[in-house]
């Protein structure tokens, strides 16, 4: 090795060392040299413990010992030194990781002091959204009727007969069909689901049976009277009394009523409770949910103790159903505003007021509002039959017409666990029974 240092000294011996062709042009006896030093350099490994002892004897030193507090040759007072600074370096350390886990903690707390309220209230968030298709068949929405029970089936109405089917669709079959001229309107399931309400219609009139579902006998429980309907059928929730609904014809329209039949106590005739149609029975059996109409023809909700007594004004609203988790299914109306033409100037000639009938949920108190079904609005072919309507009658002043969606949600249904419901969707005299998820685990 000194030889070769010795006899190549100077910048250019170093500068051709690095770099093998111009050596080669220059001393191919040193090439030579050097790649065979390489190619024992890669063959023999090194032995670092041999290099490190000669090091140590070359400077004089002995060799480290094995008190790592020195680490070598780093004196104790620097040593000291890093132990301060690394013990700093973790205080900030453990500080900044402080900061970072504060507002988890806060979110964390938050929860579980929400969860340690009242559960009953509680509504399951929009991704948890799920619906499905269960039967689907080419009627009116007065064609149909369902009812659910906890043993994976349900009742519906189709075609005038009553059927039976299982949550996922499967399995339906015809169980009860009416005299001949009779058809059956409405169905509801008792609590303990041996028995059945029937709403059914002949001869212009309406009668409400009652089903034993053991051998599908009927018993006659009401029978209305000229200028009336009965309908909407509701258990109370110990199934020892029924509440339904009267109409009765007032000039052009109806008035409705809601009726209350105490079935234990045998013949004792209907009462009446207070105005509305659609109620719904609380879960306690203490208060009912019916629907009314406001000045503006807007569907409201309100709640009424079963005697009639303490009416409260719940809000906006129809065909309210009470759950027994206490949560109130309904249906609502979405609404909002499109701008359907503009004149030269750029203002706005045609406004659509867009409609959609859905299927919301909601705590009792109001304050939790969630839209469970969410609907598609009006198409573009309505908005364009709209247009044309408008351009024909050559208006030249701004208007505001409303325009509904072809699909509509109607008559929504709770499982007895308050998990899920049954909700009839029609869309252009095509109706479809969808079962839909509320919340909790459906018990499929």
């Amino acid at each position: 090795m000194s030889d070769i240092n010795n006899g190549h000294k100077g910048k250019d011996k170093v500068i051709d060392i690095q770099h093998h062709k111009e050596i080669l042009e220059r001393d191919p006896e040193m090439t030579s040299l050097l790649l065979k030093m390489r190619k024992v350099r890669e063959r023999v490994p090194v032995n670092y413990d041999l290099k490190e002892e000669l090091r140590q004897k070359f400077l004089k030193h002995e060799p480290p010992g094995k008190d790592n507090s020195t680490q070598g040759f780093i004196s104790p007072m620097k040593s000291k030194l890093q132990e301060e600074v690394a013990k700093k370096e973790k205080r900030v350390q453990l500080f900044q990781w402080m900061l970072f886990l504060i507002p988890f903690v806060i979110v964390i707390a938050a929860i579980l002091y929400s969860s340690a309220g009242d559960k009953s209230s509680f509504i399951d968030q929009p991704f948890q959204r799920e619906e499905r298709e269960i039967f689907s068949a080419s009627l009116g929405s007065k064609d149909f009727s369902v009812t659910i029970g906890s043993k994976g089936k349900l009742y519906y109405i189709f075609r005038g007969s009553l059927w039976e089917m299982k949550y996922n669709g499967q399995d339906s079959r015809e169980v009860l069909a009416p005299e001949t001229g009779m058809v059956f309107r409405e169905a509801a399931l008792s609590p303990d689901e041996k028995q059945l309400l029937l709403i059914a219609e002949s001869g212009g009139k309406t009668s409400l049976f009652l089903v034993h579902l053991e051998n599908f006998n009927k018993e006659l429980l009401l029978r209305s009277q000229a200028g009336e309907t009965l309908g909407q059928p509701v258990w109370s929730p110990d199934g020892g009394q029924i509440i339904f609904t009267v109409g009765k014809k007032s000039g052009e329209d109806f008035k409705y009523g809601i009726y209350r039949l105490n079935i234990a106590e045998g013949d004792k005739g209907p009462e009446f409770v207070t105005q509305g149609s659609h109620a719904a029975w609380s879960p306690d059996g203490k208060q009912l949910a019916v629907q009314r109409y406001n000045d503006n023809n807007e569907a409201e909700i309100w709640v009424v103790g079963i005697e009639g007594e303490s009416e409260t004004l719940w809000g906006l609203g129809g065909q309210p159903r009470w759950s027994s988790k206490n949560q109130l299914a309904f249906v609502n109306d979405r609404r909002w505003e499109k701008i359907l033409s503009y004149d030269s100037e750029g203002n706005p000639l045609l406004i659509s007021e867009q409609r959609v009938q859905e299927i919301w949920v909601a705590d009792l108190e109001g304050k939790v509002k969630i839209n469970l079904t969410q609907l598609p609005g009006p198409g573009t072919e309505d908005e364009s039959k709209l247009l044309r309507e408008w351009e024909a009658m050559g208006l030249k002043d701004t208007v505001i017409w409303e325009l509904r969606s072809t699909t509509k949600d109607n008559n929504p249904q709770w499982s007895p666990d308050g998990s899920f419901l049954i909700v009839e969707r029609n869309h252009r005299n095509h109706s479809t029974l969808v079962w839909v998820r509320a919340g909790g685990e459906s018990n499929e």
